[in-house]
């Protein structure tokens, strides 16, 4: 997470032809969808959200696109989706918040994993013993598929 001080320096730096060319450079993953999503089509990490490289360090695309239309976040703020769509970068869809408002809006959504898997000691028993891909055996029991490879490797010794 940038800082107001990097955000401020970020933003006094790209003023005139250099913000156009990072502009371009940035649009250039940006696939413009009929539903008002802009999806990144450039890298992204494990959980979907873009990466875009910006003055050598790596960023979310989300908060460069943030940033570069909408100007500098606030130290300690979330950029967040109001579409739910992490490869989303439509500045439209982008808005502020704190961790707590972040988790409420996610609970509001429904968006929240359970806490606590509920499997009983045979299911733990039989995915460790399955023979099936662990995306599989994730889909099969509700399930994250890390939280198979999880108990698959011995990981997680309790059950319900």
């Amino acid at each position: 997470m940038l800082t107001i001080a990097q955000n401020c320096a970020t933003l006094s730096t790209m003023k005139g032809k250099k913000i156009k060319s990072i502009e371009s450079r940035f649009m250039e993953h940006v696939r413009k969808e009929p539903g008002g999503c802009w999806n990144w089509t450039g890298g992204k990490d494990r959980h979907g959200y873009g990466k875009f490289s910006l003055y050598g360090t790596t960023q979310t695309a989300h908060r460069v696109s943030f940033l570069l239309n909408r100007g500098p976040i606030l130290y300690g703020l979330f950029v967040c989706h109001e579409c739910d769509n992490p490869a989303c970068v439509n500045p439209d869809h982008l808005f502020t918040a704190t961790h707590a408002e972040n988790m409420a809006d996610m609970v509001l959504k429904g968006r929240q994993i359970s806490p606590a898997y509920r499997l009983t000691r045979d299911q733990v028993q039989a995915i460790r013993e399955s023979r099936k891909p662990v995306k599989r055996l994730a889909a099969e029991y509700g399930i994250d598929t890390r939280h198979a490879v999880r108990i698959r490797a011995g990981q997680v010794r309790k059950a319900a």
